[in-house]
């Protein structure tokens, strides 16, 4: 059954001198029950300037644009589409997004480092708390990562973590991999939280690798589909040693061979 969706365009608390526009669509015209919550609408709008004394507006071209879905009856900006400060009067066309299309929308790899990490350590005999940039403890917390996205929701990731240290006026090499799976609720080509499986190895100089399993719960940030930030918090249990390692650790990734349904407007 068709209703009517109510479609809020807010620009005016992020951006200066601009235009906030309300705009129903008659039951004819948008379904709202197939608005899915994170999917992207294709609209046609008015493009303008007011001018700041009179608050008139005035009409400058027409322009495609688009916006994101956050339940089944409102519609908000994307805040990532617009380059600069517009106004919005009147909403030409709507096209909502098919699965389909949502389904492309995806990225083909993410390549990232660690800029920093916090890191609690218990075992058996101890426990300690590490504070690093660019990692920390190779146990926990890789240097490099490597996300790469088979389907819109879900990706594969391969952390890779090389560490030297002294111990008894000896150098020693430790290095660790971590695998596992990472589900995005609201998709890989949009910001969302996201929770993920690990499994891991660690290697060290004169000792035989211990195995790990554990998990994470993060938050990733994209940027014009071309870079990606993630504050996360891991948890992994090194079976052997019988030690707990808990990071909290900021990363930066660049996103390689980003493709989706909607470009960005010119």
């Amino acid at each position: 059954m068709a209703r009517i969706a109510a479609i809020v365009l807010v620009l005016g608390l992020c951006m200066p001198e601009t235009l906030l526009a309300w705009v129903t669509f008659e039951a004819d015209e948008i379904d709202s029950s197939t608005v899915k919550p994170g999917a992207y609408v294709e609209i046609i709008y008015g493009r303008g300037e007011r001018d700041p004394v009179s608050e008139e507006w005035e009409r400058l071209d027409t322009a495609r644009g688009y916006i994101q879905a956050i339940d089944t009856e409102t519609l908000t900006i994307g805040e990532r589409f617009w380059k600069k400060v517009i106004a919005l009067e009147h909403i030409q066309k709507l096209i909502i997004a098919t699965s389909a299309q949502e389904e492309k929308r995806k990225s083909s790899f993410e390549l990232g480092a660690d800029l920093l990490s916090v890191e609690f350590q218990t075992g058996q005999y101890a426990s300690t708390t590490l504070i690093n940039m660019g990692g920390g403890l190779v146990r926990t917390s890789p240097s490099i990562y490597m996300s790469s996205f088979f389907f819109n929701k879900l990706a594969f990731d391969l952390g890779l973590g090389l560490t030297s240290w002294s111990y008894d006026g000896g150098n020693n090499t430790s290095w660790m991999t971590r695998s596992g799976f990472t589900y995005f609720p609201q998709g890989a080509a949009s910001n969302s939280v996201y929770v993920r499986s690990v499994l891991a190895t660690l290697s060290t100089d004169n000792s035989s690798t211990q195995f790990g399993a554990g998990g994470g719960l993060g938050y990733r940030h994209v940027f014009q589909n071309r870079m990606a930030v993630r504050l996360e918090t891991s948890y992994i249990r090194w079976f052997r040693a019988k030690e707990n390692h808990i990071a909290v650790r900021l990363s930066f990734g660049v996103v390689l061979g980003s493709k989706g349904a909607f470009p960005e407007p010119e």
